[in-house]
């Protein structure tokens, strides 16, 4: 049993004594005629006066029509972004085609500014200061707003945990399109690399690197395909970026390709067993010069070669990357700069002779 000493100041404010602690205590009742008792703090964490001025305040919302403790109680239950990303996951994310990234994201960008706060206390100015931080890298930190935007709409509709969404309003970065692509010179360096790669230890992460060079295929297209999609010249792959007709995307296998298929074992599993060959790929490009060179250059690189040859169409290019849009293939038309080069030359030189 604990003593109790009613204060003669403010009505309902009362003082637990127990055998270790003592701490104050506010009893009222609501509109609705409901006892409440809610503790205030610990005595000694809290003086009389603020114990007096915390109930005080109490007492005005109730006298409001408010109900504090109730309150109090829905704001201690409320779910946090870590509880949202659990839900969000279980319900939607993990079923994304970008689950893999979504979830990387996540991990390494919002889980530790955000994770531990309860929902209605994350602000604008958190995920703008967030997104400010990522500066250096403006297309991730476009990703990841994007992310924790496509979250908290989930925490509004369905969920019902939210009201708002912090993330409205804060800017995105503008994106420059990458045009990256490898030069002769470095192709030629990568070739060679890949080609004493492919004889040693390394062959399944040089094999994976050499499909991406010579088919065009996206770096997940080559990391899910699997021995059981191998029809000849063919992956036919069911599950793929682009798979919301339910087509197949058919990334065709030169025989340079093929020669290398040859030299893997094959099994129940994806053809070379790796997500990405990183390690690999870092040693290479620093072998080659060309540190800023992205293994998903080297679609656009392959994208380059085939339309600087003039014999492959840009619709062409658009079946070999598996594009189901050709507005998307005009893209690449900027690759065609040295075919456009040299039709140019033959342009003028052509002109010289009409002068002659």
């Amino acid at each position: 049993m604990a003593d109790v000493v009613h204060d003669h100041v403010v009505k309902g404010l009362h003082l637990r004594r127990f055998r270790d602690s003592q701490a104050y205590y506010l009893y009222f009742r609501t509109h609705a005629g409901v006892e409440r008792r809610p503790k205030l703090g610990d005595a000694g964490a809290i003086s009389l006066a603020q114990a007096r001025q915390l109930a005080r305040d109490l007492l005005v919302q109730v006298a409001a029509g408010g109900d504090p403790s109730q309150a109090r109680a829905a704001a201690r239950s409320e779910a946090t972004v870590a509880e949202l990303w659990a839900e969000y996951w279980k319900r939607h994310g993990s079923s994304k085609k970008s689950a893999a990234e979504d979830k990387r994201m996540w991990e390494n960008y919002l889980a530790k500014p955000l994770g531990i706060k309860k929902l209605s206390a994350v602000r604008y100015a958190d995920v703008a200061d967030l997104v400010a931080g990522m500066a250096a890298a403006p297309v991730q930190a476009n990703r990841v707003l994007a992310l924790a935007s496509k979250m908290f709409n989930f925490a509004i509709a369905p969920l019902q945990w939210a009201k708002d969404n912090p993330c409205a309003g804060v800017k995105r970065y503008k994106e420059r399109a990458r045009r990256r692509k490898a030069s002769r010179q470095e192709i030629a360096a990568l070739v060679g690399a890949l080609r004493r790669e492919l004889a040693g230890p390394h062959r399944a992460s040089a094999a994976f690197l050499w499909l991406l060079l010579t088919t065009g295929a996206r770096k997940s297209e080559i990391a899910a395909a699997r021995w059981d999609e191998l029809d000849g010249n063919r992956l036919l792959l069911a599950e793929h970026k682009t798979d919301a007709g339910g087509y197949d995307r058919i990334i065709y296998l030169p025989p340079v390709a093929l020669e290398v298929l040859e030299r893997l074992s094959r099994g129940p599993g994806t053809i070379t067993g790796v997500r990405a060959p990183k390690k690999l790929w870092d040693r290479l490009r620093s072998e080659a010069g060309c540190l800023d060179l992205t293994m998903h250059d080297l679609r656009r690189t392959f994208a380059s070669v085939a339309l600087s040859t003039g014999q492959v169409t840009l619709e062409q290019v658009m079946q070999m990357l598996g594009h189901t849009s050709a507005q998307t293939t005009k893209v690449y038309a900027w690759l065609m700069e040295d075919a456009a080069t040299e039709a140019v030359g033959v342009v003028a030189d052509r002109l010289m002779l009409e002068v002659v």
